[in-house]
């Protein structure tokens, strides 16, 4: 602000003083990083689980006899999870390391490589801008 001679940061938070709204202003770049990279993993794992459901008839015939079509999986981005073992092998080919995957709450027993989502229909669940956040699925089986 040219008035005040300060930088945006305090003209934010002045701001927020002379409307009464609180502001937060306590932003960490490594925080910014850390959920950056997390987003990625998410969106890398979201095209695992289209492919993967790409590769199975099986799971392609179960989600077209409930009513949907090529067009609504590829609209929502579904997909299904296959093993945990080629997820975790193909995050990790795309370089994330143990502590970034573990943080993704994905795998039950990283050990193990134990997907959380194993035989089920997955969903991304994105923010308002596209990034992938989360993750929900249906089990196919009984």
């Amino acid at each position: 602000m040219d008035i005040e001679n300060c930088e945006f940061k305090e003209s934010i938070e002045i701001l927020g003083q002379l409307t009464g709204i609180q502001v937060n202003t306590n932003f960490s770049p490594e925080k910014m990083e850390a959920k950056k990279n997390m987003y990625g993993l998410y969106k890398d794992a979201a095209q695992y689980y289209a492919g993967a459901l790409a590769q199975s008839p099986e799971m392609q015939k179960y989600v077209f006899d409930r009513g949907l079509n090529a067009e609504d999986i590829k609209t929502f981005q579904f997909g299904y999870s296959d093993s945990g073992i080629n997820l975790y092998n193909y995050l990790k080919q795309k370089n994330y390391d143990d502590d970034i995957i573990t943080n993704s709450a994905i795998f039950v027993n990283l050990k193990a490589r134990k997907d959380k989502f194993i035989n089920r229909i997955v969903f991304p669940i994105t923010n308002l801008r596209g990034d992938v956040v989360a993750f929900t699925g249906r089990v196919t089986g009984a």
